[in-house]
């Protein structure tokens, strides 16, 4: 087995041999896991969350594995796991050295292939502090949010619109009903995320609104960066093959 791990990934006894447990029991040729986020401050707890509330909205992981479409493809570099045999052979790392997003095309390239793979939220035994500030969650997410949706600007700048402008436009046009009832599932959405990714369920709830905004900063950010074909991550310019 070949793992690759950030530096800024932390792991507990029995978190690697519980992984290597995972891909023999499935036959995997890539694992890939999304570790608890540590968040020390607001910066941090406006954005961070908003990874997984995405991932977790548009992809059931569980179909990672299950289904063959690529279209379900998630990952994350900060934990991938492969047999080693298959990365020699296709050289993954090698292969999207130049794309900005090479964990999810990894990921993607390995189901075109056949390869079985899978991809799963940590819990204690794995934790990442992955951003110090607001800044920073901006500018990194900034260069793949449009990969959470295919890859497409105007699916990611509709899928924006329709989450901020919902409660709106179910008052104007159904009543006030209607937008409570729309509200009480964002939250519930919300809470059951927070605790399927070991984050502060009261946090998450309470920062809702100012997490919308800071998507909004995410995904303006990410459209003028491509206009200038200029992507930045932890203040290292990042080439972009697309």
């Amino acid at each position: 087995m070949l793992l690759f791990l950030d530096a800024d990934v932390r792991v507990e006894n029995g978190l690697i041999e519980k992984s290597i447990a995972y891909t023999q029991k499935y036959n995997l040729e890539l694992l890939s896991i999304f570790p608890k986020q540590i968040m020390t401050n607001i910066g941090a707890q406006l954005a961070v969350p908003l990874m997984n509330w995405i991932l977790l909205s548009l992809l059931p992981l569980g179909l990672v594995r299950l289904s063959s479409w690529t279209s379900f493809s998630a990952a994350n570099g900060q934990f991938m796991l492969f047999d080693a045999l298959t990365y020699k052979q296709h050289s993954p790392h090698k292969h999207f050295k130049n794309n900005k997003v090479e964990d999810i095309a990894i990921l993607h390239y390995f189901k075109e292939k056949k390869l079985k793979v899978a991809t799963l939220l940590g819990d204690e035994s794995i934790r990442c502090n992955m951003y110090n500030n607001l800044h920073e969650a901006i500018e990194g997410f900034s260069k793949n949010i449009f990969e959470f949706f295919g890859g497409s600007t105007l699916m990611t700048i509709f899928f924006g619109i329709i989450t901020i402008s919902s409660p709106a436009y179910l008052y104007i046009f159904n009543g006030l009903t209607e937008s409570l009832l729309y509200i009480i599932f964002v939250v519930f959405i919300r809470v059951f995320i927070s605790l399927a990714s070991n984050q502060s369920v009261i946090k998450n709830t309470l920062l809702i609104i100012p997490q919308y905004f800071v998507f909004v900063c995410i995904i303006y950010t990410a459209i003028i960066n491509k206009k200038n074909k200029s992507f930045k991550w932890k203040n290292r310019n990042i080439i972009s093959a697309n």
